[in-house]
């Protein structure tokens, strides 16, 4: 419940800030269209028991609507899987264990840059959309008795996405990004209903 709660009021504090750049948003935003290539780390924030931070890749494409606003759509995902610590635990105790989640997702929304004339500026986008998820979970007794677990599952859910950064201008069409990024989607195994991920990432985009 408690991380659940932390998930939400997450969420709260970044939409709020989207809500801030949009009230100081300048009317000097980018004509053009924009692609980039983010490389992060996932790390679960509440309803998945996989808990080390894994690399986590997209590519977006985004294009003004009007003045700082813009659409935004985004193709990416992770793989999230049990630690090497904790698969070491197992194998004291005479187990093989070991889970594995991708987390796929598509999504779009509106993305917005204000001040886009200056070397460094604010950037936030809220998305929502699909992910597609699909884990396994494997565990054998190492002492060659016939116990052996294995499970596997995959669900199509909804998903939605907040992020905010700083933007930094390398030359004309050239910027490099640092973000963060709340990820929720429904997930149905088990008792959670609703599962997150925190990205800090690094983006590097062109505009054409």
């Amino acid at each position: 419940m408690r991380t659940g709660t932390a998930a939400v009021a997450t969420a709260g504090r970044m939409a709020a800030w989207i809500v801030v750049l949009a009230c100081v948003a300048s009317t000097a935003a980018a004509q053009d269209t924009k692609v980039g290539f983010s490389v992060g780390a996932a790390v679960p924030v509440s309803g998945i028991a996989l808990q080390e931070p894994e690399l986590a890749l997209s590519g977006w494409l985004s294009r003004p609507i009007d003045g700082p606003w813009g659409w935004r759509v985004e193709l990416g995902g992770a793989r999230l899987q049990r630690s090497d610590r904790s698969m070491f635990r197992c194998a004291a105790a005479g187990f093989y264990c070991d889970a594995i989640l991708d987390v796929a997702f598509l999504s779009g929304g509106l993305q917005i840059e204000p001040r886009a004339g200056k070397a460094l500026a604010p950037y936030g986008y809220a998305t929502v959309g699909v992910h597609r998820l699909s884990g396994s979970a494997e565990a054998q007794d190492l002492h060659g008795a016939s116990m052996a677990v294995s499970y596997a599952w995959d669900d199509t859910a909804f998903g939605i996405a907040l992020g905010s950064g700083v933007r930094v201008r390398l030359n004309e069409r050239a910027t490099l990004r640092g973000e963060l990024r709340y990820a929720g989607f429904r997930f149905k195994p088990g008792t959670q209903h609703w599962a997150s991920l925190v990205t800090p990432t690094l983006t590097t985009s062109v505009a054409f």
